[in-house]
């Protein structure tokens, strides 16, 4: 079983990719693709996968965009980001709540198409975070990803901001314990997100959000979602000010336990 997200981005060595190997080493199993999408990648890149996931029992995206590459493919499949299997709505209810803004930032110095807009996005971020701090409200930085630099980032902000605000600043940085982050994340009515599980967590949370898009993963599911929400591109940054920030809501049903649909049906099948 392969779960993820962006797992099939295309880079330098992508020809040598493990589960190339492994497949062929269990071709005899069963094999399951879910809770991805796929690209960026060129023409090779495509075709290839094409006939690579030809081999699987199943394949369930979680974008419209990489379902429509594939569904000439009979086992391919699309649901919901599998995140929003838990989507019951149920926030923590404290004194603070509605006060607090919960902000994901990501490090994009070494992304190629981003990083002439690194001081903007630091720069964008400071002012928000200012602008909200001066309306009374409590900034709660989180950093998904420390490897990838979401700290390194949030760092990075925080010298542009004055001691006497930093009084109204927690940085939560995860440090292996699911629980504890996603508890402290829940504990904020508002959102302002990068990193794209931070959009997803929201919605999962009932949370009011502004999305920052740094990939079209981000425009993807947002399209896929709702057509009325547009995501704020990192390159646009410049042009949206504290005063015209919109923050969305969103109220539905997902289907995303269907991720498990098929792997629940072969379960179901060896235990009878």
């Amino acid at each position: 079983i392969n779960i993820g997200g962006s797992i099939f981005i295309q880079n330098d060595n992508w020809k040598n990719d493990d589960r190339f190997i492994l497949k062929d080493l269990l071709n005899d199993k069963k094999s399951f693709i879910i809770g991805c999408n796929f690209g960026p990648g060129d023409d090779e890149f495509t075709e290839f996968y094409k006939n690579w996931f030809a081999k699987f029992d199943d394949v369930c995206f979680r974008d419209n965009k990489s379902y429509e590459i594939f569904k000439e493919l009979p086992n391919t499949r699309k649901a919901t980001d599998i995140v929003l299997s838990n989507c019951k709505k149920n926030l923590i209810s404290n004194a603070l709540y509605k006060k607090n803004i919960a902000i994901s930032v990501i490090d994009i110095t070494n992304n190629k198409n981003l990083k002439d807009y690194v001081d903007c996005y630091y720069e964008w971020h400071i002012k928000v975070i200012k602008n909200y701090i001066h309306r009374g409200y409590n900034i709660n930085l989180f950093s998904f990803c420390t490897t990838d630099g979401d700290l390194k980032a949030i760092n990075e902000i925080l010298k542009g901001i004055n001691e006497e605000d930093k009084k109204h600043i927690k940085v939560i940085q995860y440090n292996g314990s699911i629980s504890r982050f996603l508890n402290k994340f829940k504990r904020n009515k508002y959102v302002i997100g990068t990193r794209f599980h931070s959009i997803i967590l929201a919605i999962m949370n009932n949370q009011e959000f502004i999305p920052i898009s740094y990939s079209k993963k981000t425009d993807n599911f947002l399209k896929d979602l709702e057509s009325s929400i547009k995501a704020v591109q990192i390159k646009d940054l410049n042009k949206k000010s504290k005063k015209n920030l919109k923050f969305y809501h969103v109220i539905q049903d997902f289907d995303a336990e269907k991720q498990f649909e098929k792997i629940d049906q072969y379960i179901k099948n060896k235990t009878h």
